[in-house]
């Protein structure tokens, strides 16, 4: 098995949820990058 590897740009984010206490940590991390930023991330929402 080969394994694949993305090379991310600035920009990119890698938010581990694999536990309830870092699903909160990322909801809050994304809550701050949107308030601070002025976007909404990861939304399919037209605006």
């Amino acid at each position: 098995m080969k394994g694949i590897i993305l090379v991310c740009g600035r920009g990119f984010a890698w938010l581990y949820t694999g536990t309830p206490q870092s699903m909160l940590e990322a909801g809050k991390f994304v809550k701050i990058i949107q308030e601070r930023q002025g976007f909404v991330v990861s939304s399919n929402a037209k605006q």
